[in-house]
């Protein structure tokens, strides 16, 4: 096993069990031979499933579109990108290849799950428009609630009174995720109706208000619903890896 080149380093070559053994100083050879299961069982389960290679043309036009969006048009910078990157171009390809096979196994895992799984998830994927008005103290948070309350316009107190930068647009803030707010704010704005304000909150040392300026409710489709591909997909993935067992040859350990 020994005597098997795998690595140079300069003028020094090291032979698989060494380069292995330096992983497994290095606290990384369980990393690396999970990752290498993973690709094997992914390999496997798209030939298992009869997944066909991509056509020449789309992997083209995957390669096309990569190289635009990363501003690799030149074919300079592209190949500088390769290098950097310690690929060929064939293996590039190759890479895109599998990648797409890849994307067709994710379809199938996931096709019959993801429309439960968004069901399951909707109420924290819905997005919530909020204006707010962040002072120091309660008191002073208490006051501009009476005001508004009273019929003066939130964003206009924002604009005057709140302390933090969205404060010269009103307060008004991009549509958040319900799921991406403070557990506070999230079970605040749950039951709450557009137009209402909401506080004072107590966040960080401050004394926020908030109103609700949009709901927004969440649609499968697009980014949302490829990110729920991709959390079925892994949780599919790492089932299949708890039911491997891992372990060098002898050959190696000895």
């Amino acid at each position: 096993m020994s005597s098997i080149p795998f690595l140079t380093i300069d003028d020094q070559t090291l032979s698989l069990e060494e380069s292995l053994e330096c992983l497994r100083i290095a606290g990384k050879l369980q990393t690396v031979l999970v990752e290498i299961t993973q690709q094997h069982l992914l390999q496997q389960e798209i030939q298992t499933l009869g997944i066909l290679e991509p056509t020449s043309e789309l992997v083209e036009q995957f390669i096309l579109e990569f190289r635009l969006q990363q501003q690799l048009t030149d074919p300079g910078s592209f190949q500088l990108w390769l290098a950097t990157n310690g690929i060929t171009y064939s293996d590039f390809r190759q890479q895109v290849s599998f990648r797409l096979q890849q994307e067709d196994l994710k379809e199938q895992v996931t096709a019959s799950k993801v429309l439960e799984a968004f069901e399951q998830q909707r109420e924290n994927l819905d997005r919530v428009v909020l204006s707010r008005i962040v002072v120091n103290s309660a008191e002073v948070a208490q006051i501009l609630k009476e005001k508004v309350e009273q019929g003066a316009d939130f964003n206009q107190l924002a604009k005057e009174h709140s302390i933090v930068d969205d404060a010269i647009v009103g307060g008004v803030m991009a549509p958040i995720m319900r799921a991406q707010m403070p557990d506070v704010i999230r079970e605040s704005t749950l039951s709450a109706q557009v137009g209402q304000v909401i506080g004072p909150i107590e966040i960080d040392q401050r004394f926020c208000l908030l109103k609700v300026e949009q709901c927004l409710p969440a649609v499968l489709e697009g980014t949302l619903k490829r990110e729920i591909e991709e959390q079925i997909f892994q949780q599919w993935l790492t089932e299949k890896l708890q039911h491997v067992t891992i372990k060098l040859t002898d050959s190696v350990i000895d």
